[in-house]
């Protein structure tokens, strides 16, 4: 990475600068010319988008919701013009960084101090300008912590106090039932519920839509909740990105009054759902989770990224008395 600082998990220059390449012989007329433009993984799907004409789309997978496009195209800068845009955003594992114009502001890991570099000036990062600057320093970092909470990237993933490095908290190795009441989020000593089977039963005193528990988000994680559109009781489950999710048969009425919902996943994938004692799903799935999820286990909404295919949060419309989720044992 020389002459730049740092390296891979980083986010100053060594741990996120890569050359671009591009060949479009009938779209460039510049020839011999080092374009310096800053841009972002993201941008290379805004170009496509520009470059074919295309529309990109608001679902996938039916009606599944998915994130607005946030890179912008590169075209502009093929052609030596500017690529209109408000700032570039960075986080890994808790490092942090933002880049405006010239400027760039960077930090390592989630508590330490932010540095300010001029980057046109100071490609290496060897001048840290933020004592001399610190107007565009609180502006900048604001900017950052604004986007860090509409991406959820921020409230962190692990423990209420950041440990700096950007390492989770441990979750519970031994504990196998876990009660929480609704409302309640569970940041630490979560269920290790990576490659295990395991069972939840919510006693339920008003119907209502909305999630039931959830644990983990986009990558990793599961979810129980009653559809927005259906009603009906749903399992979300996600291993690596991709969403298997498993609904009660159309025409499967709740029960009037309390009831009790009851789910079991099997390590071997078989999926029950009850309402009291009523069946009303019996599926087999790919199995349980692959990996424990790092987000909370929360009941009656979800705190971060959805696990499954519903709004952001989507707290529980009705009543919960109580939920338990109760682990296999490991092996």
């Amino acid at each position: 990475n020389t002459p730049f600082r740092e390296y891979k998990h980083w986010v100053h220059e060594g741990g996120i600068s890569t050359p671009l390449i591009v060949h479009w012989p009938d779209g460039f007329t510049r020839k011999n010319e080092l374009e310096r433009t800053p841009s972002h993984l993201i941008d290379i799907m805004a170009t496509c988008v520009d470059v074919s004409g295309a529309e990109y789309p608001k679902t996938a997978h039916g009606d599944e919701a998915i994130h607005p496009m946030e890179g912008r195209s590169l075209v502009p800068a093929f052609a030596g013009k500017t690529v209109e845009r408000d700032a570039i955003y960075w986080e890994h594992e808790g490092n942090r960084a933002i880049r405006v114009g010239d400027w760039k502001l960077v930090a390592k890991g989630a508590k330490s101090d932010w540095e300010l570099y001029d980057i046109p000036h100071d490609r290496s990062e060897m001048h840290n300008l933020a004592a001399m600057n610190p107007k565009v320093v609180a502006e900048m970092s604001a900017k950052w912590d604004s986007w860090a909470t509409r991406a959820l990237v921020k409230p962190w993933p692990w423990d209420n106090d950041p440990h700096g490095d950007g390492k989770a908290s441990k979750i519970s190795r031994k504990k196998t039932k876990f009660r929480l009441s609704q409302g309640e989020e569970l940041k630490t000593g979560g269920p290790d519920i990576g490659g295990r089977g395991f069972s939840v039963e919510a006693r339920i005193t008003k119907a209502g839509k909305g999630v039931i528990l959830a644990q983990g988000g986009v990558n990793h994680g599961w979810a129980i909740y009653f559809d927005e559109k259906t009603g009906l009781p749903t399992v979300a489950l996600r291993r690596g990105g991709k969403l298997e999710t498993l609904s009660a048969k159309e025409g499967a009425a709740l029960p009037e009054g309390p009831f009790t919902l009851g789910v079991r996943l099997a390590k071997s994938g078989a999926l029950t759902v009850k309402l009291d004692d009523r069946v009303v799903t019996e599926s087999s799935t790919g199995g349980p989770l692959t990996q424990t999820p790092l987000d909370p286990l929360c009941a009656g909404f979800d705190s971060n990224d959805p696990a499954g295919n519903y709004p952001q949060s989507f707290g529980f419309s009705g009543s919960i008395e109580a939920v338990t989720l109760t682990l296999d044992p490991a092996g």
